[in-house]
This record gives structure tokens, C-alpha cells and sequence, in this order.
């Protein structure tokens, strides 16, 4: 169960989650995070969501729901990526487990990762891909791009996405800030591998990736970006890991 919200002992781990008009799959998401999270035995666990000033029903939705140790802040329309930095700066946990607001996570989730945590300091899951009815498409992330530690390959295309990370404390330290430029999952990923990092890749499947017209990611899409896009966004990933290497190059290396 989660610890007691007076406890001044940090929890094992958080769970971190940007929400923004979610009300739609926002219960069955946070009810399938408390089902994970208390089925590991003796685990301290919190929740902190961030809502980026939700216009629907999100936070009367969630707020009945959330665990003893549950926190609900407001984003105050920060964007995804800064949305998520909110709930992470809010966290006290050793671990912090990313989840997105339209997702539902397997019972075996939280242990696969945790696992994985004994010997890496970033893991990536992989992802099975369903429709908003939950029905199977058939798929998974890693069936579409093979996964890479290699910092060159991730600057070039993209193997971290937020909804399969969790990482330690230290690599949210390194990374911070977020740009608002840049997408966070992507960020965390090329950041813990610049400061080398041990990044690891799960082939199991704990999470089934909910695909529907309101997802903010392409993920799993047919979608292309202009080059022109594609490649001006490189190019300010560059710089910022550039920035971002000066800056903290004698804290992390």
C-alpha cells in the first residue's frame, strides 16, 4: 500500500502523470496503476498527477480515486513536457514510473521494472498497441523500431516513449530542466545517455498503449512530419544536449 501521507520516509517509488482532459480513460488508467503498485509486496508507492488545467472532468473524476499518499497539482498550461517535469519535481520516491492518462497498466508491470531497476538506472518496456476499446492492433512498439542505447541513433529516431519509462532519481537531476521544445520521454532518454547512464531495453508488454484521435503521440501512426520539421527539431536537440553537457559536464561525467 502506499505510505502514509505524514510519513517522512521516501516511498520506493513514484508514479508520475501528466494529465490534460483526460476524463475519458483517466479512471480505468489510475485503477490499474493502484492494482499494479499493491500487488508487489511490502512496496512504498505514491501518485502525483499534474493536470495542465484540465476544461473536462479529470480532477472531480480522479480525486475520489487517488491513494493515501496520492498528490494532485495543477500545471497551470505548461504543455506535456513541462507538465511532466511539475509531477516529477513533486516526487520523493528512489524510482519514478512514467504513466500517461489513457493507458492501462498489467498487474506484472511495476515488478518487471523494478527487476529491471536492480541493474540499470533508465528502463524502456515495450508497449502493446490497442484500440480505444482496448481490442488488440496486433503489435507492439518494439515490432516498429528495434531498441538503441546508441545516443547517435535516438538523436536520429526515437526509441523512448514516456508511457514505457521508468528511471532513478538522479537521471530526472541530470536532465533538469526540461526544454519546452522538446518532448520530455524524448529528453530523459538522450540526456541519461549522454551522461552515460545504463539504459535498458524490457521486451515484455506490461502495458496495453491505448491508440485513439486525442493521443499526443504518433507512436504506432502512419504520420510523417515535413523534413524541414524533422530536422530543425534535431538540430535543437543537439544544441540543448550540447547546453546541457556544458552546464553539468563536471556533476554527471
Amino acid at each position: 500500500m502506499p505510505v502514509n501521507s505524514i510519513n517522512t520516509i521516501p516511498p520506493d517509488i513514484s508514479i508520475c502523470l501528466a494529465s490534460y482532459n483526460g476524463s475519458k480513460y483517466i479512471v480505468d488508467q489510475i485503477k490499474s496503476i493502484i492494482q499494479a503498485c499493491d500487488s508487489v509486496e511490502n512496496l512504498t508507492w505514491e501518485l502525483i498527477v499534474s493536470d495542465d488545467l484540465s476544461t473536462d472532468s479529470t480532477v472531480e473524476m480522479i480525486r475520489p480515486l487517488m491513494p493515501e499518499n496520492g498528490l494532485i497539482v495543477s500545471g497551470n498550461r505548461l504543455g506535456i513536457s513541462k507538465n511532466f517535469e511539475n509531477a516529477i519535481s513533486r516526487a520523493r520516491g528512489r524510482f519514478i514510473v512514467l504513466s500517461d492518462q489513457d493507458d492501462i497498466w498489467e498487474i506484472e508491470r511495476i515488478s518487471y521494472i523494478l527487476d529491471k531497476l536492480k541493474h540499470c538506472d533508465l528502463v524502456v518496456c515495450n508497449l502493446k498497441f490497442v484500440a480505444q476499446d482496448l481490442s488488440p492492433m496486433g503489435y507492439s512498439m518494439w515490432d516498429n523500431i528495434s531498441p538503441s542505447s546508441s545516443l547517435l541513433l535516438n538523436i536520429f529516431r526515437n526509441r523512448f516513449t514516456g508511457a514505457a519509462m521508468a528511471f532513478r532519481r538522479e537521471i530526472f537531476e541530470a536532465a533538469y530542466p526540461f526544454p519546452k521544445s522538446i518532448l520530455h520521454d524524448v529528453w530523459l532518454g538522450c540526456t541519461s545517455l549522454l551522461f552515460k547512464y545504463k539504459v535498458c531495453f524490457l521486451f515484455e508488454s506490461p502495458i496495453l498503449f491505448r491508440r485513439h484521435d486525442g493521443n499526443n503521440s504518433d507512436i504506432g501512426r502512419c504520420r510523417k512530419a515535413p523534413i524541414f520539421r524533422v530536422l530543425f527539431s534535431r538540430i535543437v536537440l543537439v544544441f540543448s544536449l550540447l547546453r546541457i553537457l556544458i552546464s553539468k559536464k563536471n556533476t554527471f561525467l
